[in-house]
């Protein structure tokens, strides 16, 4: 039976050569490219550039808003506000001139759209104490309406006189 050595799985196989022991004249890895197909000097490896990346939701909105509104949104906008200038108009002013109209007429998810992106939002504050849990808007100091006080005809909101 022939000796094996210890640590040997296959005596039949001898053991690696290190990196080191091999000539430094010796190439590892596949043969390089035929010389008529090699990059000439100066020549881009990829003529073509990077392939453009998808854009983003955000990006493909800014390029909507962008571009130039409907003719529906423009005559609707046109009739809502005069003095705008339609032919400058984009898709994201019109927009924007539809919720101001929205907000004038009493829409508050409009109200509130152009109150936060105005005036930034309103921070919410929380209060935790033993017994109860407070949370209130940490609104700015408002000034407080001088003269008299009288409530509506119910008595409950009270409105300032001048």
């Amino acid at each position: 039976m022939p000796t094996r050595e210890i640590g040997m799985k296959n005596p039949s196989k001898k053991p690696a050569l290190h990196a080191t022991s091999t000539p430094s004249n010796v190439r590892k890895g596949p043969p390089p490219p035929p010389m008529e197909t090699r990059w000439k000097p100066g020549q881009s490896g990829n003529p073509n550039g990077r392939p453009p990346t998808v854009k983003s939701i955000p990006d493909i909105l800014r390029t909507i808003g962008d571009g130039p509104a409907s003719p529906d949104i423009i005559k609707v906008t046109k009739a809502r506000f005069p003095n705008i200038d339609e032919k400058t108009l984009n898709a994201r002013q019109a927009m924007l001139y539809t919720a101001y109209h929205q907000a004038e007429h009493g829409d508050k998810d409009a109200r509130e759209f152009i109150a936060t992106r105005t005036e930034g939002k309103i921070k919410d504050v929380v209060q935790i104490t033993d017994d109860r849990i407070v949370v209130r808007a940490d609104l700015p100091e408002l000034p407080i309406p001088t003269g008299e006080m009288v409530g509506d005809e119910n008595g409950t909101t009270p409105t300032p006189i001048n």
